[in-house]
């Protein structure tokens, strides 16, 4: 019998071929969906950028700027962030002791396997890919240059996102790759037992008090960069893990007039304030994780699901969107490279605003895709742990 890999547990899950109904499909199509977004917000951001010669930015479409802003590449790594919160701290609340599967070092072996191999490996096609780029168009800059021993160290010890010279050289979303890695210590060492002594509120607490507390301390310093709060959106998830495992109903009505009122905040800004994102990141990302973490507890609970809720798993779990999250780890890692060269060399040869956007739309993003599963197949799906089923 096929056996399929979960993403939604730290652990292995034994389905059959066609998952059962109580699998959670849907948060593939969540990730796949992000991923999606994320590539799409780079498309339009690199290919309307100025570069060599900055021409027509006023031409672009009024629908592409608004798809721009709904598509935000950081909302989706809040959304990444609360569905790892939500996934890794699942099996663990329903565990009968609160441990994970095989201890802390079953733990940390499983996430090894689950994010290094392709992470390396990208870092080891984009150098090379830097280094070709570079050779030829005769020329060496901060992207398309080969990187520092400084980078490359920095890289493979993921914490180049704590340093602003070096967080983004080898290739940018990689400094969400280095915070998630660093969230896990903080969720292993300290959210796990303040869970385990006094409850999922505390362990909700302390992680938006730690992330945030580190930024408000820090104010003299500026480390908005590193995005410190989004401790707090994985903390998220786990609350909405957490109140998942408990078998006592929802309050359903609660949860949806909650989830109105936030989702009435987040329009409203977009409409009157649409800048205001850049301003107060670190407001608008406990909105959406708020939202997120929500929307993932309603549509895992299934229990009087409103009809927005029921349209949203109908979406969630499409074929399209299952299919696009079994790879949107690869393509997280790979996509920024391809888009920010096919619009650099666009730009060095003098093509207009409008022609950038089109060729990047209707060529690099689906090389991109077609990309990202290539190198899912290679490095990334031979290191998911899978186990011999028994028919059920």
């Amino acid at each position: 019998m096929p056996i399929i890999q979960s993403e939604c547990t730290d652990q292995p899950v034994i389905v059959q071929a066609r998952p059962p109904a109580g699998h959670m499909r849907y948060l593939d199509g969540i990730r796949g969906i992000a991923a999606l977004g994320v590539v799409l917000s780079h498309a339009y951001g690199e290919s309307t950028k100025d570069r060599l010669h900055p021409v027509g930015y006023e031409v672009i479409p009024p629908i592409i700027k608004f798809m721009h802003f709904l598509l935000c590449g950081h909302f989706a790594v809040v959304v990444f962030i609360v569905l790892s919160g939500f996934c890794l701290m699942l099996p663990v609340a329903k565990s009968p002791d609160g441990q994970f599967e095989g201890g802390m070092m079953g733990f940390a072996m499983r996430r090894c396997r689950r994010i290094l191999p392709p992470y390396y490996a990208a870092i080891v096609i984009i150098t090379f890919a830097q280094f070709a780029f570079s050779a030829l168009l005769h020329r060496h800059s901060s992207l398309s240059g080969f990187p520092s021993s400084i980078d490359i160290g920095s890289h493979l010890l993921l914490f180049h996102n704590l340093m602003p010279r070096y967080s983004m050289t080898i290739d940018p979303p990689m400094w969400s790759v280095a915070l998630e890695w660093q969230i896990y210590f903080v969720f292993a060492l300290i959210l796990l037992p303040v869970w385990r002594k006094f409850g999922p509120i505390a362990a909700t607490a302390v992680s938006i008090a730690i992330g945030y507390g580190v930024l408000l301390l820090a104010h003299p310093y500026n480390l908005d960069w590193t995005n410190p709060w989004l401790l707090g959106m994985f903390g998220l998830g786990m609350a909405a893990a957490i109140r998942n495992a408990d078998t006592k109903p929802l309050k359903q009505w609660l949860y949806n007039s909650v989830q109105v009122l936030l989702f009435g905040i987040l329009v409203g800004i977009a409409v009157l304030k649409p800048h205001i994102y850049e301003t107060a990141p670190a407001a608008m990302d406990l909105v959406l994780g708020s939202l997120v973490s929500l929307i993932v507890l309603s549509c895992a609970r299934k229990e009087a699901l409103s009809f927005v809720h029921k349209k949203l798993l109908t979406l969630f779990q499409s074929r399209a969107a299952v299919a696009l999250g079994a790879f949107s780890y690869s393509l997280y890692l790979v996509h920024f490279s391809i888009i920010h060269r096919a619009c650099i060399m666009m730009a060095e040869h003098n093509k207009p605003v409008v022609f950038r956007v089109e060729a990047i739309y209707f060529v690099a993003v689906p090389l991109a895709l077609l990309s990202a599963y290539i190198f899912h197949l290679l490095f990334e799906k031979p290191f998911l742990k899978r186990r011999v089923a028994d028919s059920r």
